[in-house]
């Protein structure tokens, strides 16, 4: 909320110690969430779909790729007459998509994944996941877009949507930039129409994002540093049996990641706040990091019940 007032207002509000401070706390604690259990949260998205197997028996979850916490602050205004309860969730470490929305989707930790640093097995991941739980596959739905629709055997459906990672990406004017693109999309009503149509067709609806996403500066591009895998992250590098980490960590001022929930044995670097392995001097607005815009996501809960529309 502070950094949407300082977007829409042009206020010059420094957040960047949050971030330090919560960076701190992730560094130190986000090993200890798996531990953790809160009757209006999952906690961490991998938690996210047994917390809705036992709160629903009929439900979609709408997966906002890329979605913070800023961004829900200016969707949320066109859900006028949906009742929701809003709490959040901790997007698993690198917020990355094939990391954290893989695990929404199927329970994991990112080292129990099939294919960690791609997408490609994210569908049977879920269909997996929703199997353990008792569904039969023709009561599993995967869809992607706001037209969405399931049979009326779906019990347990998961709507992917992309426009928020996608204007993310091609973002270049910053959080000003986000701000005028999210009211544009709150004005289209489109991931309203969706939860209200699905409220009719009797799913409880939960709307959370795999990861959210924070403005950076560019330190510059990673070339020839032995980098094993490719994240598709411009905020965390992923090293394995490599001599040079130390330089890596000097060079760009990068943390060591102590390795919470991920394959141990790869090294994980990863850039301070508001840093990423962008073109040297670049804005931009990312994702993969440890900041709380990227790691703290909305959960939204709304029942079928409780909508009258």
């Amino acid at each position: 909320i502070i950094d949407r007032y300082s977007a829409q207002y042009g206020l010059n509000i420094d957040t960047s110690e949050i971030n330090r401070l919560f960076q701190n706390y992730v560094l130190k604690a986000f090993g200890t969430l798996s531990t953790k259990i809160d009757r209006d949260t999952p906690v961490l998205v991998s938690h996210a779909m047994e917390y809705i197997h036992e709160q629903s028996e009929k439900f979609a979850i709408i997966v906002m790729d890329g979605m913070s916490e800023f961004d829900w602050t200016i969707l949320k205004r066109s859900f006028a007459g949906i009742c929701y309860r809003q709490s959040a969730a901790f997007a698993m470490i690198p917020s990355t998509t094939s990391i954290s929305r893989q695990c929404l989707l199927s329970g994991k930790y990112p080292s129990q994944l099939i294919e960690p640093w791609k997408q490609s097995k994210e569908k049977n991941e879920f269909y997996e996941c929703a199997r353990k739980y008792g569904y039969k596959d023709n009561q599993i739905g995967y869809e992607r877009g706001y037209d969405a629709s399931f049979s009326a055997f779906v019990k347990c459906g998961a709507v992917i949507i992309l426009d928020i990672d996608e204007l993310v990406h091609a973002q270049y004017q910053g959080r000003i930039g986000m701000l005028n693109d999210d009211t544009v999309l709150m004005k289209q009503n489109k991931l309203a129409e969706l939860t209200k149509r699905l409220l009719q067709d009797g799913f409880d609806v939960y709307i959370t994002a795999d990861h959210g996403n924070t403005p950076c500066t560019g330190l510059g591009r990673l070339t020839g540093s032995g980098v094993e895998v490719e994240t598709r992250s411009h905020k965390m590098v992923v090293l394995k049996d490599f001599a040079n980490k130390d330089s890596l960590i000097e060079r760009y001022g990068l943390l060591e990641y102590p390795k919470y929930y991920l394959p141990k044995d790869y090294d994980y670097l990863i850039c301070n706040v508001g840093d990423s392995l962008d073109i040297k001097g670049e804005n931009v607005m990312t994702h993969g990091g440890i900041s709380l815009d990227e790691v703290v996501v909305p959960f939204i809960i709304a029942r079928t019940e409780d909508y009258h529309g």
